[in-house]
């Protein structure tokens, strides 16, 4: 029966006259009545889980702007050596000016690299089965772990 309503949902899309053809908005998070967790979409009813374990890993990613920090600075240097002390022509500066200037750059973007965190629910369903369910809004996850604590009654 919900297969036969989601045809015909999907019909009277296709059906809409128009240019654009919209697709339904993914959902992710609870629902509105706090009665299923959305995961794109899956949604998975918050009575089949019978348990779930919570988590959360917060990282700051610095590996690419050290790389264009050493990258960019290295070519300044070596291009200003060579103008000072090889006789390279004056012009040369300015590309090692250039260079210079994003190579700070580089190190403002490192200097401003903000921690990411995401917040992992790893659910064990009733019928054996498990799903999980990731997301990086604080809100949203305290909203979720306790809709989970209401149905596995903790």
């Amino acid at each position: 029966m919900a297969q036969a309503d989601a045809m015909a949902r999907m019909s009277r899309a296709a059906a809409a006259p128009g240019p654009i053809t919209r697709r339904p908005q993914v959902r992710h998070g609870l629902d509105l009545n706090g009665r299923a967790l959305h995961c794109g979409e899956v949604s998975i009813p918050l009575s089949t889980v019978v348990s779930y374990t919570g988590g959360q890993s917060s990282e700051k990613d610095l590996s690419t702007a050290f790389v264009t920090v050493a990258i960019f600075s290295s070519v300044a240097a070596v291009t200003a050596f060579g103008v000072a002390e090889t006789g390279w022509r004056t012009r040369f500066l300015v590309e090692g000016m250039m260079f210079g200037a994003l190579a700070m750059c580089a190190v403002a973007e490192l200097l401003s690299a903000r921690r990411q965190t995401l917040f992992t629910f790893e659910l064990r369903l009733a019928g054996g089965g498990s799903a999980t369910f990731v997301t990086a809004d604080a809100d949203q996850s305290r909203q979720v772990k306790a809709a989970l604590d209401t149905a596995t009654n903790i």
